[in-house]
Order: C-alpha cells, then structure tokens, then sequence
C-alpha cells in the first residue's frame, strides 16, 4: 500500500510552467509584448513628377499600443537602393497612429504636416519600384503606379490591404495631417546657413546659445531662425538651447546639418525659415 508523505515539493520545478504560461499570457486578449514592431505598414506613398517631392507613409492600423521597436528597422527602395534606417525606438502609444518620411522639398510645402524623418529626393524610382518596409510590408509601384500629377497618391485600405489611389493626406506621428499641392515646380531652398551659430558670426559658441535664449524669451529678433532650430524639429524650442549646451560643454549631440559647414537646410519646414545668414554669403 502506497502512502503519500506529507510536506514534500513537487518534483518538478514550477519554473517549468513560467514560460508556457507567460506564452499565454501574451497571446491572450490585452496581453502585452513590449518594444513590438511588426504590425506596421506601408499606408500611402507620394511623388510628384521629378521625384524631388516625395513622402513614405507607414501606419500602424491596430490598437496595439506598444509597437515601438523601429530601431534599426528600414525602409528602402530596391530600384534605386536607397534606405532609411530608424535611428531608434518610438515612444508613446502606438495605437492606430503613422510615421511620415518626407523630402525636404515635400516638408517645405505648405499643407505639409513636419515630417517625422528626412529621405533623400528621388528616393524611390517614379518609373516603378519595389518598396519595402523590412520583413515586414512591400509594394509593387509597377502593379501600383504611384500617380504624379502632385497631388493623387498611392494609398492602402486599412480594412481590405487593397492599394489605390486617392487626394494625398500624410500624416505624421504625432497625429498632425495635411494636404499638399507639388503640381508646380518645387518651392526654393532655405537660404544657407550652418545650423546652432544662432548669431552668425561664423563660429559656434555659448554666445550662440545665449542668443537662442534672447529670441525665446526677450524676443530677438533673428533673420535666419532655421540656425536656431538645433534638433532640425522644424519649431524652435527650450530643447534647442539644451541641446546646443549639451554639445558644447558635456560631449551631447551636435546640431543637425547643415553643420559645421555651410549648407541649405534639408529639414526646413514648420516655422523655420532663413532669410540670411551672415557667416554664409
């Protein structure tokens, strides 16, 4: 007769159950995988005829909120082989919202909502290409023409995955949208200038940071604020003065290009603009 001893541990560890459990766990309703990436999608993809106004538009159509992971996650161009790889993870909720890649030509326009990240012009063939998002999303632009009349583009329907074709409306990942018109010729560059030597004079140095202070918040007056806009957001703010500090004094990132050389600014967009730049004739 078999007896059963009182106060003994199972003989198997219960760490055998923690992963097939945990598995479960995030399989199920509201079950949670952080720093997730790949329920993106390409959404809408515009040019117009030279290909010099361009945006990628990626959505993410669930209401999955921590899709994050794009660090090191691309987009390319096989026609053309052009790529743009994310630089690092997103933040905030991720919930039925977009990511926007544009040329600088495109976020110069009006109607254009700030890009969320600058691609080369031409970065994909308007003859036909294939697009690709990672591992993740592809589309054929030869099955698919892009339309180039500037203001149609090439668009995704979220409920069905069919591609067509309908008014342009980029949108970007904080939620702003647009519309654009890039039927003309594209619109002029930013005058040069070499971004965080706020008071031209052809250096960059604490005074340029105490000039960026001086236009926050005593109102000075500045011909190229483009040279204040450090991060390149397309707005000027109390992060840019940081930044500029964090670059001259704590080994932080340097401002964007055009720097340190004189350069039109690739990012211009938003309330940035250069009238002049002194230290750039």
């Amino acid at each position: 007769m078999m007896r059963t001893q009182r106060g003994l541990r199972p003989r198997f560890p219960v760490q055998t159950l923690a992963l097939p459990l945990l598995s479960l766990a995030l399989l199920l309703p509201g079950g949670r995988a952080d720093a997730g990436s790949h329920l993106w999608d390409l959404s809408e993809v515009f040019s117009n005829a030279d290909g010099t106004i361009q945006f990628i538009e990626l959505h993410q159509p669930t209401a999955a909120c921590c899709e994050l992971g794009m660090n090191g996650k691309w987009v390319r161009s096989l026609a053309t082989g052009n790529q743009f790889t994310f630089p690092a993870n997103l933040t905030g909720n991720t919930a039925f919202t977009s990511i926007l890649l544009g040329t600088a030509g495109f976020a110069a326009l009006p109607g254009a909502p700030a890009v969320d990240h600058i691609i080369p012009d031409n970065f994909f063939s308007t003859a036909g290409d294939t697009i690709e998002l990672f591992v993740y999303d592809s589309v054929n632009t030869t099955s698919f023409p892009v339309p180039l009349d500037g203001t149609s583009a090439l668009q995704k329907d979220h409920a069905t995955g069919v591609w067509g074709t309908g008014p342009n409306s980029p949108t970007n990942y904080a939620g702003s949208t647009g519309n654009v018109d890039a039927g003309g010729p594209p619109p002029p560059a930013s005058g040069d200038m070499v971004r965080g030597d706020t008071n031209a004079d052809g250096t960059v140095t604490i005074a340029d940071a105490i000039a960026a202070l001086g236009y926050l918040f005593q109102g000075v007056q500045v011909d190229c604020i483009s040279a204040l806009d450090i991060d390149a957001s397309g707005g000027v703010d109390i992060g840019d003065a940081i930044q500029l500090l964090g670059y001259l004094f704590s080994g932080g990132a340097a401002p964007q290009p055009p720097f340190p050389s004189c350069g039109p600014d690739p990012a211009a967009a938003g309330t940035t603009t250069c009238d002049a730049h002194a230290a750039c004739p």
